[in-house]
């Protein structure tokens, strides 16, 4: 007698995943049109499996083959600082991917208020490194999320962004987690070729 092997407590796709076929179908259609999607569901019940399912799926196919993904699991995150640590650090990593995105890096950033672009030497390896500092003050971290996502539209390219907020309501337990909820939603409203994904176990997400 044979076994299906099932996978619990760990985010699972291709082969390991099982069930879940039109929710699967659902979301990838929506990923393929850009269209901005709210996943609510008890913790445990394989959000963030679905999510990846659904992306390797997207990404399958030749014309979405290049489209960028950038997850970010924000019940890991204590503050908005962190938060914007993160994003700037996965901007970091889009600019290093690419060569023309490394040439126009401080002309990308010059607009920041708060976010000053850096590229140095590694004195240990030679290469180019590209970092973002924050640079302001502690009560601007929330505009500074603004201006940082709103990189993402000069990042683009002729790629699709995705961008993955799993465990989303914690922003809302943030000192300033109000005001940070405020501009990203003020951004995504306006956002061209950047799709998001927001994940979470609570109603209020």
């Amino acid at each position: 007698m044979g076994f299906d092997l099932f996978a619990y407590g760990e985010i699972v796709n291709g082969e390991l995943f099982a069930g879940r076929e039109r929710e699967v179908q659902e979301l990838e259609a929506y990923i393929k049109i850009g269209q901005t999607v709210i996943i609510y569901g008890y913790r445990r019940v394989g959000k963030s499996s679905l999510i990846k399912e659904a992306i390797e799926r997207h990404k399958s196919k030749k014309a979405h083959k290049k489209d960028l993904v950038i997850f970010f699991d924000i019940s890991k995150l204590a503050n908005s600082e962190q938060f914007l640590a993160e994003i700037t650090k996965s901007i970091v990593k889009l600019v290093e991917s690419s060569k023309p995105l490394q040439a126009g890096f401080k002309r990308i950033a010059s607009s920041l208020t708060a976010l000053r672009p850096v590229a140095k030497i590694n004195q240990f390896t030679g290469e180019l490194e590209h970092s973002i500092e924050f640079t302001g003050p502690q009560e601007n971290i929330a505009n500074s999320i603004f201006e940082a996502l709103s990189l993402l539209d000069e990042l683009r390219e002729k790629q699709r962004i995705i961008v993955i907020f799993d465990e989303v309501q914690e922003i809302s337990k943030w000192q300033d987690g109000k005001q940070v909820e405020w501009q990203i939603r003020s951004k995504i409203q306006n956002q061209k070729n950047v799709s998001y994904i927001f994940s979470g176990s609570s109603r209020t997400l």
